[in-house]
């Protein structure tokens, strides 16, 4: 058993777990780049065989200490074969294939609905103050329920109707009876 400072791969400006492990795992740790030898006297031994690859991050089970204490780590997949190997880590959820690089299943992208072409008829007429005032435009195209709102007028900030009047967001009508102010 050797102690490494292993660091999660995926967060390497976090400081490192301190872990007692088998030999061979911590060995193929360090070799990966993920963890350093604790004992600067095992930095060289730990390091002997060469470099494993450190991409394809696993999330395993890892046996430490003395017993059957065990911690979820992620490790790269050269280093989980290594472990599995030796019977002391088991990949979380994914099983290990064998040292076969898996394929992503592409997502497939949605195809965009198109949106369907809506017409407008009616000409809102002049509306005098005190005298009652109705508009209904007419909306032709589409499906489905609609839902009708003002926009600003050229040159303002905000859409408007004079006092008096009221909009209907539901049909689109305005009614009401103009007043000045």
């Amino acid at each position: 058993m050797k102690t490494i400072l292993l660091w999660d791969p995926r967060f390497p400006d976090r400081r490192p777990a301190r872990l007692t492990v088998e030999d061979a795992v911590a060995s193929a740790a360090v070799r990966a780049g993920v963890a350093a030898a604790a004992n600067s006297a095992e930095a060289g031994a730990l390091s002997a065989g060469g470099a494993l690859d450190p991409t394809m991050l696993t999330e395993v089970v890892l046996q430490h200490g003395p017993g059957t204490a065990t911690r979820r780590v992620f490790l790269p997949y050269s280093v989980v074969m290594v472990g599995a190997a030796a019977g002391v880590l088991a990949a979380i959820g994914t099983p290990i294939l064998g040292g076969v690089t898996p394929t992503p299943t592409p997502t497939p992208t949605p195809t965009p609905t198109p949106t369907p072409t809506v017409a407008l008829t009616g000409t809102p007429s002049a509306a005098a103050v005190g005298s009652p005032y109705s508009f209904a435009p007419v909306a032709s195209g589409g499906s489905g329920a609609r839902s009708w709102a003002m926009s600003p007028v050229a040159g303002f900030t905000e859409a408007a109707i004079p006092a008096g009047l009221a909009f209907s967001t539901t049909t689109g009508v305005i009614t009401g009876t103009p007043a000045l102010g």
